[in-house]
C-alpha cells in the first residue's frame, strides 16, 4: 500500500503525535509499504524537512488540503493521527480517492473514519453513538503506540529509596506546568536531599522564563534514558504518562485541563496504575507533599510499577499495523 500520514506537530501541539506516527511508519515501511507524510506548516516540520526527514513530506498551506495531495498521489489510505478536524464536505472529498483511518482523533470528524483506533479506555458508548455502522472501531490501551526510543530501554528496577524525582509535562507545555511544579517543590519539606530533574520538551514554549538549574533542581532536555534513572515521575497526563507506565516508572499524575484530568482519574480508578492528584489548577503543596510521602514507601512504588506495566506494553505499533493491513487490502 501507499499511505499518506497526516500528522501535525510543533507549536502548541507538541511532538507526541509525530513521534508515535514515525514509529508506525517505520513498522509499515519494514513490511513493504510506501509512506508519505502531510502536515500543517510549522517551524518544527520545516526543521525536520530541512534536516533530512526520511519520508517525503507535503506541507499544507492556506488554500490547499489533503485532496490536492491525494488525487494525483496514487495513495491507498489516509492515516490521521490527532485532533485534525474535517467537515462533511472535506471528508467526502477525501473518500473519493482513499479510505480514512483515524488514530485518537477526538474531534467531530471522528465519525468520518472507515477505521477508528482509540488507545484509551475512559470513553463510554455515548462517545461512539454517532459513528456509522460501517466504521470499524478498535479501542483499548493495547493499541497505544510509542516513540521508538522507548524500545531499546528496559523497565526500571524499583529501588528501596527515592533519590531522584523527574517532572515531565509534555513537548510544548502551553500552561507551563513545569515551572509551576518547580515552585511547589521549592516549598516542600523533608525531601532529605532528593534531587529533581525537570525535563524540558523540544517544543517547550517557556524557555526564556525557565528557572536556573542547581545541583538539586536541574532543567534538562527531555531524554528517555535519563528519565529511567528517576525513581518517581510527576507527570502531566498525556502520551508521556503511558510512556512512563510502559517503563514501569511510578507516576504522580496531574491533568492540565478538565478532560485530561477526568481521563487520568478514570485510568487510576480502573487500573490503580497511577496516583492521580486531579486538575493542575487545584494542585497544592500539601497534596503534592502527601503524594510524595506515600510514594516513598518501596512496596507502594513496586505495586504501581507492576500494575502500570500490566496495563500497557510496547507491542501497540505492531497491533495497529496489523489493523491497517487487515482492513485496507494490503498490497
Amino acid at each position: 500500500m501507499k499511505i499518506l500520514f497526516r500528522v501535525d506537530a510543533g507549536e502548541g501541539i507538541g511532538l507526541g503525535h509525530f513521534a508515535r506516527s514515525v514509529s508506525l511508519a517505520n513498522e509499515l515501511k519494514h513490511r513493504g509499504h510506501l509512506i508519505d507524510f502531510g502536515c500543517k506548516e510549522s517551524d518544527f516540520w520545516k526543521e525536520k524537512i530541512n534536516s533530512g526527514f526520511p519520508y517525503p513530506v507535503s506541507v499544507l498551506h492556506k488554500g490547499n488540503n489533503e485532496i490536492d495531495f491525494l488525487k494525483d498521489g496514487g495513495y491507498d489510505l489516509l492515516y490521521v493521527d490527532g485532533n485534525i478536524n474535517y467537515s462533511l464536505e472535506e471528508s467526502e472529498g477525501i473518500k473519493k480517492y482513499v479510505p480514512i483511518c483515524m488514530y485518537q482523533n477526538l474531534s467531530d470528524a471522528k465519525v468520518f473514519a472507515d477505521v477508528y483506533i482509540l488507545p484509551s479506555i475512559h470513553q463510554n458508548s455515548s462517545f461512539f453513538q454517532d459513528f456509522e455502522n460501517s466504521t470499524k472501531v478498535f479501542q483499548g490501551l493495547s493499541y497505544f503506540t510509542f516513540n521508538e526510543s522507548l524500545y531499546s530501554l528496559k523497565p526500571i528496577e524499583v529501588c528501596s529509596e527515592i533519590t531522584k524525582i523527574g517532572v515531565v509535562t509534555g513537548g510544548s507545555d502551553p500552561r507551563n506546568i513545569l515551572s509551576g511544579v518547580y515552585k511547589l517543590v521549592e516549598n516542600l519539606e523533608s525531601l532529605d536531599g532528593i534531587k529533581f530533574d525537570f525535563f524540558v520538551g523540544e517544543s517547550y514554549l517557556h524557555k526564556v522564563s525557565m528557572p536556573k538549574s542547581s545541583v538539586y533542581r536541574r532543567f534538562i532536555p527531555f531524554d528517555y534514558r535519563t528519565i529511567t534513572t528517576c525513581d518517581l515521575v510527576i507527570c502531566a497526563f498525556g502520551v508521556s504518562t503511558y510512556e512512563m507506565m510502559a517503563l514501569g516508572i511510578p507516576i504522580i499524575s496531574v491533568g492540565h485541563q478538565q478532560s485530561t484530568s477526568e481521563a487520568a482519574q478514570y485510568l487510576a480508578d480502573q487500573t490503580e496504575s497511577i496516583l492521580h492528584l486531579g486538575l493542575y489548577d487545584q494542585l497544592s503543596k500539601a497534596s503534592l507533599q502527601s503524594a510524595i510521602d506515600k510514594m516513598r514507601k518501596e512496596e507502594v512504588r513496586k505495586l504501581y510499577s507492576k500494575k502500570a506495566r500490566g496495563v500497557v506494553d510496547l507491542k501497540g505499533v505492531s497491533r495497529v499495523a496489523d489493523i491497517i493491513e487487515s482492513n485496507f487490502n494490503a498490497k
